[in-house]
């Protein structure tokens, strides 16, 4: 168990940390991934360690005003970093890459609040390559995985040995990928190089890794970050980058983004739709802190204003971010964390 100091909804993780992501089916459940370098003379990657929570907030009884505190249900240790996690849409499956380059599926186990390991594959072809990002498809079949050579890799999550299809997508780190939620033939990468690309994966131009083709690249003015396919709008997808902006596009016209926010202080790290209010996103911006921004209609963005923001107990770089699922929306939960502080705690804007 964490040895974690807690003062109502915020504490102080073992390690450094780094990713956060909300059970889709339970308004109150979510886990944080966490990543430390433990000093020595050894090997860089024999160095790394990291640590996978799983917690509950507990929400205060009607009528008390403060904040929602949350506990931690389980934790798992391993010897080598979480760069990034996501569940399926169902729920039913995490999804975990590490800095090793190892992909970990777990199943989970709602009625025990349990992640059980199903599988776990060392997926980079080597233990220095890391795994920096994934994404899975609407069903839940397949995960696309960004790598630290500057490759992304499509995978069966019956058959992690081999991928689908492999290929080098950027001149450098590939820091992000992600699946069209209404067209999953169609992939999205960014990475080290300032390029956002668009991938047609029913056309391959190399026979020997059955490479997609590149149907479209966006250049930014520093590299390109985060990407996050809108969940129930076809053709919009937000792109954050280095260079501190937010691009929301369309992918009927991509000659220039819908819009293009203004410094929000810091590298656009992360990026999240809200899972229900089509016209909000909420991001992480490293030394910027954490904003909700909103389109002044659910059907336009040629506009979009940052309406709250927060740093909270946060000293250090803000990471990870991601919505709680709650249709209702009276209670709606933002979990937030920061890196060399060790810093998780609830936003309730």
């Amino acid at each position: 168990m964490t040895t974690a100091t807690t003062n109502l909804n915020y504490k102080h993780l073992d390690y450094t940390s780094d990713s956060v992501e909300f059970y889709p089916n339970q308004n109150n459940l979510f886990v944080c991934g966490t990543y430390e370098i433990e000093k020595g003379d050894t090997e860089y990657k024999e160095r790394r360690k990291g640590k996978l929570y799983l917690f509950e907030i507990e929400e205060p009884s009607q009528g008390n005003e403060e904040l929602p505190n949350f506990k931690e249900t389980q934790s798992i240790n391993y010897n080598s970093g979480i760069l990034d996690m996501k569940w399926n849409k169902s729920g039913e499956q995490l999804g975990v890459v590490m800095s090793r380059g190892e992909l970990n599926i777990y199943n989970f186990k709602q009625q025990e609040k349990q992640l059980e390991l199903l599988k776990s594959s060392e997926i980079s072809l080597d233990s220095g390559i890391l795994s920096l990002s994934l994404d899975w498809n609407v069903s839940g079949s397949k995960v696309i995985v960004s790598f630290s050579d500057g490759k992304v890799g499509i995978f069966d999550v019956n058959s992690l040995d081999n991928a689908i299809s492999r290929w080098k997508a950027h001149d450098y780190e590939a820091w992000i990928c992600a699946f069209n939620y209404h067209n999953e033939s169609i992939v999205f990468s960014g990475g080290d190089d300032c390029k956002f690309k668009i991938w047609d994966t029913r056309i391959a131009v190399e026979e020997n890794d059955n490479a997609p083709m590149n149907t479209i690249t966006k250049k930014c003015d520093m590299g390109v970050t985060s990407i996050h396919c809108h969940p129930s709008m076809e053709n919009i997808v937000a792109v954050g980058s280095y260079d501190e902006c937010l691009r929301i596009w369309d992918l009927r016209s991509m000659r220039q983004p819908l819009v293009q926010t203004d410094s929000l202080g810091g590298g656009v790290w992360r990026v999240k739709w809200h899972p229900y209010n089509k016209n909000q996103l909420v991001t992480a911006c490293m030394g910027g802190g954490f904003h909700v921004l909103e389109s002044e209609s659910e059907n336009d963005f040629s506009t979009l204003q940052v309406i709250n923001s927060y740093e909270g107990p946060h000293k250090s770089i803000a990471y990870g971010v991601d919505w709680s699922y709650n249709k209702n929306n009276d209670k709606q939960h933002i979990g937030c964390c920061s890196f060399y502080d060790k810093c998780l705690s609830i936003w309730n804007p």
